[in-house]
């Protein structure tokens, strides 16, 4: 895996609670518990995908969407586990990463905003 954080600069892949409303603007991205630990796995690709799920059928949508933006939709609080029970997982608490892609979420957000 590249540069940890550097993940979050392409798209990943997310799991959804339910499928998305395309005349909503909101998520419901599903979370999962582990050893009494709350966290929101995320892939970076769907060979990762398959690979972490061992290939089960889950109920869940999955959804692409561009990291950065999915580091900015969130609280802070969260943890965000990449590629989990894989070899290259990796965990990351939301706000650590909101500081770290600062400027970038900043660019983010005015572009989206320049849009509406």
């Amino acid at each position: 895996m590249k540069n940890t954080k550097e993940i979050f600069r392409e798209k990943v892949i997310i799991l959804l609670s339910k499928e998305t409303d395309v005349k909503s603007n909101t998520l419901e991205i599903q979370d999962f518990v582990e050893a009494g630990r709350l966290f929101i796995p995320v892939f970076t690709s769907k060979e990762k995908l398959s690979a972490s799920t061992q290939n089960a059928e889950h109920p869940f949508p999955k959804y692409k969407v561009d990291g950065l933006f999915l580091i900015s939709m969130l609280n802070g609080t969260e943890v965000l586990r990449v590629n989990p029970s894989l070899a290259d997982e990796a965990s990351f608490i939301v706000s650590d990463l909101k500081k770290h892609f600062k400027e970038d979420i900043e660019k983010l957000n005015a572009e989206m905003n320049s849009k509406k």
